[in-house]
């Protein structure tokens, strides 16, 4: 980065900076006119325009008709996100909204979470994302195990992260509870702390082997933790909200790139891949358009920071957006909401 301030002047990084504010302010373009006007430079117009040339030249803004202004490229957008961005302070009024998470305390992750996605596009009035960790790559925090009737059994796994389910399935002898206590203390023992595809490779390791040392009971513990595992709610989840808000964005007024938005956010896959880099950092993470490798639709960015847990268990929630948005007051705003949820899972 530091030959990118190399090879442009003061006054280049000034008129720069100067339209990647007033594009990411109006989604605009900036005419050289506006520069002066508003920034008060000490120079001409026309001086500004040759800059803005020099500018484009080097790959910094773009023109999207001959006679308009200039807006940023993602390029431009990086290095003013890098090195010249000065993150606002969030307001009393912003902050309060964002602590409407607060009447959801008590609640499951689910809940917690689904309703931050919410508050966020409320709050930035972009799309509020959430990628919430799958059961099986979550810590164990506690299971057990309650008898139903003599052969149905409910399981009730909890992860470090907060997250919980139950389900029930039919078991091929009769149980008391007595054994199922056992069997939720035994295992609670051994792999509290370990993820959950951790604890299923073990469990099923194990009971191919057959140890002789294993009696009865024992092999129950373990398949009984083997039937509480299949189970589709361990995968990872993502939620998307307010998409409605992204249909009044001018870059998705047409159908046709208001369908190919849609059919992205369809592809679970590919979001659970790009909301998993925030887990990789410990703050937060911009994606631009070029950088997020969204397919056939260039012109969203990302704004994501995790949440929870360190390491395995931890999840994502930010916004996703156009490239023009007011990125000093949208950063602030999803590392509050993270930094909170995170609060009300420790709690």
């Amino acid at each position: 980065m530091n030959d990118l301030i190399d090879e442009l002047s003061p006054r280049s990084i000034q008129i720069l900076e100067a339209v990647i504010e007033g594009y990411i302010s109006t989604g605009q373009a900036v005419g050289s006119g506006t520069v002066v006007r508003k920034h008060r430079l000490d120079c001409s117009p026309a001086t500004v325009r040759n800059e803005m040339a020099d500018l484009t030249a080097m790959g910094y803004l773009k023109q999207t008709h001959v006679s308009s202004g200039r807006i940023p490229t993602d390029k431009a957008v990086r290095f003013f996100l890098d090195r010249l961005m000065r993150e606002e302070i969030l307001s009393f009024e912003e902050i309060e909204r964002l602590r409407m998470l607060h009447p959801i305390y008590g609640e499951d992750l689910r809940a917690t979470v689904r309703q931050a996605g919410r508050v966020l596009a409320d709050v930035t009035h972009q799309a509020g994302v959430i990628l919430m960790p799958g059961l099986k790559q979550a810590p164990l925090r506690h299971i057990e195990f309650i008898r139903l009737t003599s052969k149905r059994v409910m399981a009730l796994l909890v992860s470090q992260g907060g997250r919980f389910f139950t389900r029930v399935f039919e078991w091929g002898e009769d149980l008391n509870q007595h054994d199922l206590t056992w069997a939720s203390n035994y295992l609670n023992d051994r792999f509290k702390g370990k993820t959950l595809s951790q604890i299923r490779e073990i469990v099923i390791k194990e009971m191919r082997e057959e140890k002789a040392e294993y009696d009865k009971m024992l092999a129950k513990a373990l398949g009984l933790m083997e039937s509480a595992l299949q189970k589709e709610q361990l995968e990872e989840e993502v939620f998307i909200e307010g998409r409605e808000n992204l249909a009044e964005k001018p870059e998705f007024a047409e159908v046709e790139n208001m369908v190919k938005l849609f059919k992205a956010f369809e592809k679970k896959s590919f979001i659970v891949k790009l909301l998993s880099r925030a887990l990789e950092g410990h703050d937060l993470t911009v994606l631009l358009p070029s950088e997020s490798g969204i397919e056939d639709m260039p012109k969203l960015a990302v704004i994501m920071a995790r949440y929870g847990t360190e390491g395995p268990g931890g999840g994502t929630l930010g916004i996703i957006g156009p490239l023009y948005m007011n990125y000093p007051k949208v950063i602030p705003i999803v590392r509050y909401a993270a930094n909170f949820v995170s609060d009300i899972l420790k709690s």
